[in-house]
């Protein structure tokens, strides 16, 4: 909406700006994610199953920001780009490849490794693992690293402008 460069031009700098407005989205993923599992489980009559989710309600906020973190950088690249619907469509694919739609070893080993480098993957894998009783901090672990690795990759592009307009001496995007 043009305001990017008032932004660089501030005292505040623009990922921490970004950063207060972030928590809203963590916060809103949390409830839908509470919500449905509330819905599910009187959908599909696994109300047995729900208890155990929401006792996995700290995994699903360490999901809820990892996850997060491929808005932020797909909204850091959009700010410059002109490739926001692009990249918001293959965001949104995310969850075809990450284990929510099918399960991750359909993809095969090599896929199967490169999707842990997506976030949502290890976090799902830590949730069913914990609804299993079985080790799941390792999973929950690789899902911080890698929400951590995108957030970083964010905030660099939401970098990006401001080096390069102190490099031109023009604010221009093009």
């Amino acid at each position: 909406m043009g305001t990017p460069y008032r932004l660089r031009l501030g005292v505040i700098p623009l990922p921490a700006v970004v950063a207060t407005r972030w928590w809203v989205y963590v916060c809103e993923g949390l409830a839908d994610a509470i919500a449905a599992i509330l819905l599910a489980g009187l959908l599909v009559n696994e109300l047995a199953l729900v208890p155990e989710l929401l006792a996995a309600l700290p995994l699903l906020l360490l999901i809820a920001v990892t996850t997060s973190s491929i808005g932020l950088l797909v909204g850091a690249i959009s700010l410059t780009q002109r490739v926001d619907t692009l990249l918001t469509n293959i965001a949104c694919s995310v969850m075809v490849f990450c284990g929510v739609v099918a399960p991750i070893s359909a993809l095969g080993d090599v896929g199967e490794f490169l999707v842990c480098l997506i976030p949502l993957t290890n976090g799902l894998l830590a949730i069913r693992a914990f609804v299993d009783n079985e080790p799941w901090l390792t999973d929950a672990a690789l899902e911080l690293a890698v929400g951590t690795a995108w957030t970083a990759i964010a905030i660099a592009v939401l970098q990006l402008p401001a080096h390069r307009a102190r490099a031109r001496g023009s604010d221009e995007l093009l």
